[in-house]
């Protein structure tokens, strides 16, 4: 299959603000209710209630941003002159390694005591390092060196589940996590998006085809093939949003201005909005359900939010107020587990403290001191040269 000429489109900055905030939201939610209680809209809502916290439109926040991105990494591949079985080959790399890394985290960090002890913080470490050398070999180094530094990543891993297994005599079939979601949505979309390139009334058609499996499959109407999609098609269909309003606020889409653009998004916005309004009057708001008012309230928050921050970032060219957060949504990966790392040690210190005085000043530290902190550490990491690229 031949390459098509493609027109030249840098990566939009808001792509990378968007995901830097959502991160410092996600390290911040994840932060609370450890020592005290707190609201129930801030932690995800449970199976009965009719409520729908804050942290459960973060996955599908960065589902659709994923989403965004696939376009321009498409086109760049494609601009370089690159194949499409190499540009195949390289999605299949990128969503295999955050399936792996899903699986790995939820088989090795899952204590079966549900407490954190030396043994976790110990696991928690070992599960980091192991990563960095798998895919974040330092920069400069090639060949052998290079070479070296991922067997030693995958014989960590390994030993980490073979560990997990001579503790606890068996290994149980985990999930795979929200990293390995994010890995088999970005897959389905990257892929199908690679081998439509252009066709867009086709993306439109996947689109619709994803949301009535959605809707049919709330009951198990789908029988056999229940689930044979992440998230029932609710998280595709997310993802290939952000596909579509990629294409829309793509530089290179001069047929649409930039005021009808945002007029646009926020009438989209504002129908998915409606349509999860209509939809509430059946189903009650619930992520862990995946009913269509929870996706149709997550997408109409994720396309205000880019609408925002494009607005912001774009056209009034406020870009620098977000400089940092720019640089952490660029390897939020690398700061996703450097998050991991230090919050785990934080609670682990934390436990061999008590006082509810005490423990109310602990919450405010940490929840802004640690993802501070966590973000400084990444900025630094970033800075040498040593990120999870994949």
């Amino acid at each position: 299959m031949t390459s098509p000429v493609v027109i030249p489109s840098p990566r939009i900055v808001s792509i990378h603000i968007y995901k830097g905030i959502l991160l410092c939201c996600l390290l911040i939610v994840k932060c609370m209710g450890y020592t005290i209680e707190l609201p129930q809209w801030t932690g995800h809502a449970k199976w009965d209630p009719d409520i729908m916290g804050f942290i459960d439109v973060i996955l599908p926040s960065f589902l659709f941003i994923i989403g965004m991105a696939v376009p321009y990494s498409i086109k760049s591949r494609l601009q370089e002159g690159q194949a499409y079985k190499t540009i195949f080959l390289h999605i299949l790399f990128r969503s295999s390694s955050l399936v792996l890394m899903g699986v790995c985290l939820s088989v090795v960090l899952v204590s079966a005591e549900n407490k954190i002890d030396s043994r976790y913080v110990w696991q928690v470490a070992g599960m980091m390092v192991g990563f960095f050398l798998l895919w974040a070999a330092p920069s400069g180094k090639k060949g052998i060196t290079n070479i070296l530094f991922r067997i030693g990543g995958a014989l960590i891993l390994c030993l980490l589940v073979w560990g997990k297994y001579t503790f606890t005599g068996s290994i149980s079939l985990f999930p795979v996590g929200p990293l390995g979601i994010i890995g088999l949505t970005y897959f389905i979309v990257a892929a199908f998006y690679l081998f439509t390139f252009r066709r867009y009334i086709l993306s439109v058609l996947w689109i619709v085809l994803l949301l009535i499996i959605c809707i049919t499959g709330i009951n198990n109407s789908l029988g056999i093939f229940n689930n044979i999609l992440p998230g029932n098609g609710s998280f595709p269909l997310l993802a290939m949003l952000g596909v579509l309003f990629a294409l829309l606020y793509g530089k290179s889409n001069e047929l649409i201005s930039v005021k009808d653009k945002l007029f646009l998004s926020l009438a989209v916005a504002l129908l998915f909005f409606f349509a999860g309004f209509l939809s509430h009057q059946f189903w009650i708001t619930c992520k862990i359900r995946i009913v269509p008012c929870w996706l149709f309230y997550s997408a109409a928050f994720s396309i205000l939010l880019y609408t925002f921050i494009y607005w912001l970032v774009e056209i009034r060219k406020q870009g620098s107020w977000f400089y940092y957060v720019e640089k952490v949504g660029m390897v939020p990966l690398t700061c996703y587990f450097v998050f991991l790392l230090v919050n785990t040690c934080f609670l682990f210190a934390l436990s061999f403290l008590s006082g509810t005085s005490f423990m109310y000043s602990c919450e405010i530290i940490h929840c802004l001191f640690i993802p501070f902190l966590c973000i400084c550490l990444t900025l630094l990491i970033k800075k040498a040269g040593t990120n999870i690229r994949i």
